[in-house]
């Protein structure tokens, strides 16, 4: 097959004939896929032969079999309307998407991002939005459109936008409280239980560190205490009376808001991360897409000023 094809030349008809009878295996069958009849198949592989001077099937008895060229040719014909049927998928999405998938860290999804989704359907009705909650980075090709992530920028291969910063409070249910010592100090909270919140990424105890270390602690290296690797569940125990739990502020303000949690020191600690929209740079995206970060900003902002 040594014919070089301009596109003015190609025939779309019989390299679909052809792509839907290799893969099936049968001319029938793919004048059945197509809509068209036998004969019609016949001509247009018949044509694209001739046009390629090259047998592409071998035709014996009833069926049919691919010629070596035919199995040289039938990968890459595949492959072409794979990437053809993606590319018009992709254009109509972005012209008519009507979800967004997010993904952020079950923390975030569940204290922050779901108790607000109400107010994003009553502006939004028509826009669905598919939450998946995980630590770990989905890939962003398949199944997510818009990432929370707490960290550092850059991140390869995505865009990102501030959404908010993160502070360090420590926090226990009101019982809990008074049935210790009241602390005077914050170096008298190394005499309590402990929670810890820090996820699988970050060495258990890191964040009560950086919060004792701002206050003037010379802190052990290795702390005691219960950990979680998850804010939301650390928050969780520290409601159920499990202990002290150091937990992010942004996350935990409808509870302390309620006195579900208190705090010993309520003066809070900058955490060095941040949390981030992350998404893919597409030059366009879905109308759909746009409008959720746009309300996220504003919601993270709306936020900040409480």
């Amino acid at each position: 097959m040594s014919a070089k094809l301009d596109r003015k030349r190609l025939n779309l008809k019989a390299l679909r004939a052809f792509e839907c009878a290799a893969r099936l295996g049968s001319f029938s069958r793919a004048a059945d896929e197509l809509c068209v009849t036998h004969a019609a198949i016949s001509h247009q592989i018949k044509a694209l032969e001739q046009q390629l001077k090259a047998e592409l099937f071998i035709r014996q008895g009833n069926g049919v079999e691919l010629s070596n060229s035919g199995k040289r040719l039938q990968p890459h014909i595949k492959a072409a309307f794979d990437k053809m049927e993606a590319a018009i998928d992709t254009a109509f999405t972005l012209t008519r998407g009507k979800s967004v998938g997010v993904t952020a860290t079950p923390s975030f999804a569940s204290k922050w991002l779901v108790p607000r989704l109400a107010r994003f359907r009553s502006r939004y009705p028509d826009i669905d939005v598919r939450v998946q909650p995980t630590l770990a980075y989905l890939n962003f090709e398949e199944s997510v459109d818009v990432g929370i992530r707490c960290g550092k920028p850059p991140w390869a291969g995505l865009k990102h936008d501030p959404l908010m910063p993160i502070h360090l409070m420590p926090v226990c249910s009101p019982a809990f409280l008074a049935g210790i010592p009241k602390p005077k100090k914050p170096e008298d909270l190394l005499k309590v239980p402990l929670i810890h919140a820090d996820i699988d990424t970050r060495p258990v105890g890191e964040e009560w560190q950086l919060w004792l270390t701002a206050y003037g602690v010379n802190s052990p290296s290795a702390l005691p205490g219960e950990s979680f690797h998850d804010p939301a569940l650390a928050m969780n125990a520290a409601l159920n009376g499990f202990g002290l739990a150091m937990g992010y502020q942004e996350l935990m303000a409808d509870e302390i808001a309620a006195g579900q949690l208190v705090t010993p020191f309520p003066k809070p600690v900058r955490h060095p991360l941040s949390y981030y929209l992350v998404y893919r740079d597409l030059g366009s995206e879905p109308e759909s897409v746009g409008k959720f970060r746009k309300w996220m900003r504003a919601e993270a902002a709306a936020n900040d000023k409480n």
